[in-house]
């Protein structure tokens, strides 16, 4: 039996029965989309239903034809709750439909460790810094994509371009921080065969979504494609 909600023919035998408690709106956007950057854990840490949290995304995820599911959080976390968090993520990485990862989103500079149990991380560079010290932060930490790059203060300039020719970082496309994702940084990525990987940066499933995207028409790696996911053997 399919269940579906908002019209939307939702896998069976998966979830709790309070998972479907919620109303998720929105249409079915782009076959070739995925999400490698939706938040469980909010900014202030209060106690909440992360397991709920979780559900609700993955059904936002279906609802939107997305192609893989990635959860990323700030570490090192705040919370006591994060053994729980993991397991019920790999209850989906062997149930959905759809690759589901575990990354770690990590601010930089930083001396912290990444645990081997994430599937990947995301690199968040602090403010002040070039996109050139960005890329060089990325790669003596062995970060696999740099979240919204020339946002938050960082100092990016066409002049830095040259850094871009021999990166092996993936650059995000943010739809949360695409206003401050330059023209000329898209194209030199593009050039250079750098992967550009989607990623909302939603702290709720509804704002999950990559309607600025698809209005300036731009172009994504396709899931598949990405260098990491390839060799960690992710593809169902």
């Amino acid at each position: 039996m399919l269940v579906r909600v908002c019209g939307s023919a939702l896998f069976s035998g998966i979830l709790p029965p309070h998972a479907f408690e919620i109303h998720l709106t929105g249409p079915k956007k782009h076959c070739t989309m995925y999400d490698l950057h939706v938040h469980i854990i909010g900014h202030d840490h209060k106690p909440r239903d992360h397991s709920l949290t979780i559900d609700n995304y993955v059904l936002q995820a279906e609802l939107l034809n997305l192609k893989a599911l990635g959860f990323v959080d700030h570490y090192p976390y705040r919370i006591r709750s994060i053994q729980k968090i993991r397991e019920k993520i790999e209850y989906y990485k062997r149930h959905a439909p759809f690759p589901v990862l575990y990354g770690a989103e990590i601010y930089l500079p930083s001396t912290t460790r990444i645990p081997k149990y994430f599937d990947y991380s995301v690199g968040h560079v602090l403010r002040g810094y070039t996109l050139e010290e960005a890329i060089k932060m990325t790669k003596i930490k062995h970060i696999d994509i740099l979240a919204h790059p020339c946002a938050y203060g960082a100092h990016c300039s066409e002049y830095q371009d040259a850094v871009l020719e021999n990166a092996t970082i993936a650059l995000e496309l943010s739809e949360k921080a695409l206003l401050y994702f330059p023209q000329w940084l898209y194209e030199k990525a593009r050039d250079c065969h750098i992967p550009l990987v989607l990623g909302s940066d939603a702290h709720a499933p509804e704002s999950m979504g990559f309607s600025q995207i698809l209005e300036r028409g731009l172009h994504w790696t396709p899931f598949h494609e990405i260098p990491f996911v390839e060799e960690r053997g992710w593809l169902c």
